[in-house]
């Protein structure tokens, strides 16, 4: 699986159900509606005492936490800790976002921030207020961890005239990407009680505002969530609880599923999609995808420390040939860092690279890379990498050049002390700052690539101040730059999957890696 994927999490927008495979397969070009399932759903009554069992990777990516500030490199952390501190704003299938924890929301101007803060409760019943989200928000900036967003870190100061009025103000004009994205997830911004801030033991007995409350923690095996009695929303809660079960993706997921183990698997491959078709009692929900599955190449040592080598790269990988082996043709072959869905994708360099092995070879000589060159890659487990990165293999292995892959559990630690020539990740434009402009080395950007002019097009793609007109000429300018310096080369862009039984109904929003949007899911009897 890729690492920070889904940690800063842009939602991808659809309508979802059980679907047929081949409207389920319609994937690059539009949502996908609800099929019959849906319909009966409607006529099944809505099991309020059902347990949801997700299947999750839990020791992936540096394994579980519970305090925002103290946390590590998990993105399926996302599902739980959204459920049991709640998010300020709620996402959307339309984008819009709904009231959360705040009931309002505007931006005064371009570097400012203000939230209306519902009358609600943690789950040990006392108050959440705007003292509660001030503490933790400055707790969070004061911490040692080292992956907050630069939209965070810009934080100069925070109000709260009332109990229910928060006011941040930023150092950069950001208000509209807090509104869009930031304030949309509470991994970095949620919002402990106090009184479990000062007891020192957040990081084991986590307490929220959110609908659910940790129940029970086993281990590197099962995280279990119960209903938040004091809920400021209890039509809301539509499970009776939800159990997180330690499970691979991949292959062990779906046979966890099929085996009636789990009720809900998310980043589904698409070699599985007949395997789910064929089972009676199982169904798919699927969205169109707009995370980028790319190679994050080493430029300050090796192969790739030359700009030819890079290029060169970029002609030597048949985008079509993994889209069809690696998706089971039902992603979207891209060179471009966004997504042929995103409002600022630039046709018009789509074709800057094609396949062209003989190009590649000639550009690998200029470059100095010398047939029998051994390039190192570092390899998530989970799919689909491990096919991508194989098809890759194969192809510059017939260009002379040998690739020595290395499978990972944990690629946000390996990529870094490992810093592999290769490193195949995926992302969208909310993880565009690690790999663009890292605050510090990551698996986006492990050999610490920086370039001037990229980062100001990146940051003013993200100016509240700027007009729609100038925002596109960021993006165009920001997407050349990226073609010609080819620091990431990017592949396909995947289809989001889930799978599930049934019984499971309120699939309406999923997540890049980590799946479906839980706060709407629900069971029928």
């Amino acid at each position: 699986m890729m690492l920070l994927d889904h940690i800063r999490l842009r939602v991808r927008r659809g309508i979802a159900g059980a679907i047929a495979l081949a409207v389920a397969l319609a994937l690059s070009t539009a949502a996908v509606t609800a099929s019959g399932a849906a319909v009966t759903s409607k006529k099944a009554k809505v099991d309020k005492s059902a347990v949801l069992r997700v299947g999750v990777p839990l020791n992936d990516q540096g394994g579980v936490f519970f305090d925002p500030s103290n946390s590590v490199l998990n993105p399926f952390a996302r599902l739980w800790v959204d459920l049991i501190y709640d998010t300020m704003i709620h996402d959307t299938p339309d984008g819009k976002g709904a009231p959360g924890l705040a009931t309002k929301w505007s931006t005064p101007d371009p570097q400012t921030v203000e939230l209306t803060l519902r009358n609600a409760k943690f789950s040990d019943g006392s108050a959440f207020n705007s003292a509660a989200v001030k503490a933790a928000w400055e707790r969070l900036l004061a911490s040692s961890v080292t992956t907050i967003p630069s939209e965070i870190k810009a934080i100069t100061s925070i109000e709260t005239p009332d109990d229910h009025t928060v006011r941040v103000h930023l150092s950069e004009p950001l208000s509209k990407q807090w509104i869009n994205e930031t304030l949309r997830n509470s991994f970095w911004l949620g919002v402990p009680s106090p009184a479990a801030v000062q007891a020192g033991n957040v990081t084991t007995k986590p307490v929220g505002a959110g609908p659910y409350a940790l129940d029970n923690y086993q281990e590197g095996q099962q995280v279990t969530l119960k209903r938040n009695p004091q809920f400021y929303d209890p039509r809301a809660q539509k499970l009776g609880g939800i159990e997180f079960i330690e499970v691979s993706t991949g292959a062990p997921a779906l046979a966890a599923l099929q085996g009636g183990t789990v009720d809900l698997i998310g980043n589904l491959a698409t070699d599985a999609l007949d395997k789910i078709k064929g089972q009676p009692g199982l169904a798919l929900s699927s969205q169109p995808g707009t995370l980028v599955y790319d190679i994050s190449l080493c430029t300050s040592e090796g192969p790739f420390a030359s700009k030819k080598a890079r290029q060169a790269l970029q002609y030597a990988i048949d985008r079509k040939g993994i889209n069809d082996a690696a998706f089971a043709g039902q992603g979207t072959p891209t060179i471009l860092p966004l997504s042929p869905s995103h409002p600022f994708y630039n046709k018009a360099l789509a074709k800057t690279y094609s396949y062209n092995p003989k190009k590649a070879k000639a550009l690998f000589k200029q470059a100095g890379v010398k047939p029998g060159t051994t390039i190192t890659a570092l390899v998530p487990t989970g799919p689909p990498e491990p096919a991508i990165s194989e098809i890759v293999q194969s192809e510059l292995k017939d260009l002379g050049l040998k690739v020595q892959i290395t499978p990972s559990t944990n690629v946000p630690a390996d990529a870094v002390r490992l810093r592999p020539a290769m490193d195949f990740v995926g992302m969208d434009p909310t993880l565009f700052q690690f790999a663009f402009a890292p605050p510090v080395a990551n698996a986006l950007n492990a050999c610490g690539w920086k370039n001037a002019d990229v980062e100001a097009a990146l940051n003013a793609t993200k100016n509240a101040s700027l007009s729609e007109g100038q925002v596109k000429a960021a993006w165009d300018k920001f997407q050349k730059l990226v073609l010609a310096e080819s620091p990431v080369v990017f592949t396909d862009v995947a289809p989001l999957l889930a799978a599930h039984t049934d019984k499971v109904k309120g699939i309406d929003i999923i997540y890049n890696i980590i799946g479906p949007y839980l706060r709407d899911v629900y069971m029928v009897k």
